[in-house]
């Protein structure tokens, strides 16, 4: 799963992105309901691998079959 992917179904979930501060190769993801912040690499059209997303999704506070489902 790439980038776009991830970020489409974060932001269905209710998480914003935080603006960046300078050139980086990563997106600062913020949860509202629950608080928690992570960050995930935004490598354009390469995929993730599994566990980079899914200990994102835990950073953020989520369940990863309503991530899966969005």
């Amino acid at each position: 799963m790439n980038y776009r992917d991830v970020s489409e179904r974060l932001k269905s979930l209710g998480c914003e992105v935080v603006p960046r501060r300078g050139k980086v190769s990563y997106r600062v993801w913020h949860n509202p309901v629950t608080g928690h912040i992570t960050t995930l690499p935004d490598w354009g059209a390469r995929d993730h691998r599994i566990g980079v997303i899914r200990g994102a999704v835990k950073q953020l506070g989520l369940e990863w079959k309503e991530f899966e489902e969005a």
